[in-house]
C-alpha cells in the first residue's frame, strides 16, 4: 500500500512538473532560432500568460526575417488584454509590403480594437499609408 501512494505521489509530482517546466517548448524554440530560457518559460505559466503563444509569435517574427522582439513586449502586450497574433501578424504583413509599423504602434493599435491584417490589406488596395 505505500509503495503504491508513493507510486503515486511520484507520477503526480512529475506531470505537475512538466505541465509547469515546458521542456519540449524550450526545445522548438532553440530548433527555430529563438533565444528563451526554461527559467522564463516556467514564469510565464506562473504569469498566467501562455508560453507557447509567445514563443509561437517569436518564431514566426524570427522566420519572417525581422529583428526580433521582446518577448517583454509581447508578455505586456497580452496581460493588458491585445491579441498577439494580430500583433504579430500585422507587423509581419507590413513588413513584406515594405511599410513601417514600430511595435509600439502596433500594439496601440490593437489594444484599440483594430484589425492590423485587415486594416494592412485596406491600404493595400487603397494605397493610402495613413490608415495604420
Amino acid at each position: 500500500m505505500n509503495t503504491t501512494l508513493i507510486t503515486i505521489l511520484i507520477i503526480v509530482v512529475l506531470l505537475f512538473i512538466l505541465y509547469y517546466v515546458p521542456i519540449l517548448l524550450l526545445f522548438v524554440a532553440r530548433l527555430s532560432g529563438v533565444k528563451i530560457n526554461l527559467l522564463t518559460l516556467t514564469f510565464m505559466r506562473f504569469r498566467n500568460v501562455p508560453p507557447a503563444l509567445i514563443v509561437k509569435s517569436l518564431i514566426e517574427f524570427n522566420k519572417a526575417g525581422l529583428k526580433s522582439i521582446d518577448r517583454k513586449v509581447l508578455e505586456a502586450h497580452y496581460l493588458a488584454g491585445g491579441n498577439i497574433e494580430n500583433l504579430v501578424h500585422g507587423i509581419i504583413i507590413a513588413n513584406k509590403a515594405g511599410r513601417t509599423l514600430t511595435v509600439e504602434k502596433a500594439c496601440k493599435d490593437d489594444l484599440a480594437g483594430i484589425d492590423l491584417t485587415e486594416a494592412f490589406n485596406e491600404v493595400k488596395h487603397a494605397g493610402d499609408d495613413e490608415v495604420i
